[in-house]
């Protein structure tokens, strides 16, 4: 019983360390965060070069489906995790990405739903980015 204790605290302190990223770069990208969701899909927005990019879509990663980020040559994705709304089994959850635009321009930003397993893309989360210096 002991070692089932101790085994469970260690993983629940582990879930907590890795969830607050300490050190890493999203605490400092706060400052000129730009954020979308669904509700921005195919809009095209205005941005800073400065600016970081916080979308958040919802997700149900159960099902085996979830967003993906393919690499595009005039951004960088800085980090990704997902968040829940409430902490049960089966609740809603919204998987987040932190990206940073690397050229001025006009340019899409692509996300695809589909399983990792599968070629099938269930839908597609677009956003038309116009980045000035």
């Amino acid at each position: 019983m002991f070692r089932i204790f101790v085994l469970y605290t260690l993983i629940t302190i582990s879930i907590k360390i890795l969830d607050t990223h300490p050190g890493t770069a999203t605490h400092s990208l706060t400052q000129g965060m730009k954020t979308f969701d669904v509700s921005h899909h195919q809009q095209e927005v205005q941005i800073s070069q400065d600016d970081t990019i916080k979308i958040m879509l919802p997700t149900q990663m159960g099902t085996g489906y979830r967003w993906h980020w393919e690499e595009q040559a005039a951004f960088r994705l800085v980090d990704q995790k997902v968040e829940r709304k409430e902490n049960r089994p089966g609740a809603a959850e919204l998987q987040v990405f932190f990206i940073q635009p690397l050229k001025k321009g006009k340019h899409q930003l692509s996300l695809a739903y589909q399983r990792s397993w599968e070629k099938q893309v269930l839908k597609y989360y677009e956003l038309y980015l116009k980045v000035s210096e």
